[in-house]
């Protein structure tokens, strides 16, 4: 709470770690960059869900869209005015690891990832196209050790 009320954010985030299903194994911290615009969240992974701190007197009364990537969207929304997100580097959550969990399925969630950028955000193909070729890099960085 203090660091966000520090920075005046609209949307704070923190670092996390993965933890198997049985909680026995614990993976590296996941590093969150210090800040996100609109433009950077649209290339990136950066934000856990379970990591988000939303000032509702910044942002105002905020309703999810029902889409598949909600949280995603939510966070563009917060962000699409010109506000910065504020990350916290620190270690402050765990992600249990799921092998049958909505987000494992990284062919289908792609595909949702694109479909935000198309119909939800109403980015060209070419922008499309730069914005997922980033996040799936980022992704496949950010996934590819527990």
């Amino acid at each position: 709470m203090a660091y966000a009320r520090a920075n005046g954010s609209a949307l704070t985030y923190t670092g996390f770690r993965r933890m198997s299903a049985d909680g026995v194994r614990t993976g590296k911290q996941v590093h969150v960059p210090r800040t996100l615009s609109y433009h950077a969240l649209l290339g990136n992974t950066a934000i856990a869900t379970s990591t988000v701190l939303v000032n509702r007197t910044e942002v105002g009364d905020l309703r999810m869209r029902k889409t598949y990537y909600d949280d995603f969207d939510c966070w563009l929304q917060i962000l699409k005015p010109g506000r910065i997100a504020y990350g916290l580097d620190e270690d402050l959550m765990r992600y249990r690891v799921l092998s049958q969990s909505v987000s494992r399925n990284k062919r289908r969630s792609a595909m949702h990832v694109w479909r935000a950028y198309r119909e939800l955000e109403k980015l060209s193909v070419l922008k499309s196209a730069w914005y997922f070729g980033q996040y799936a890099l980022r992704g496949l960085l950010k996934y590819r050790q527990f």
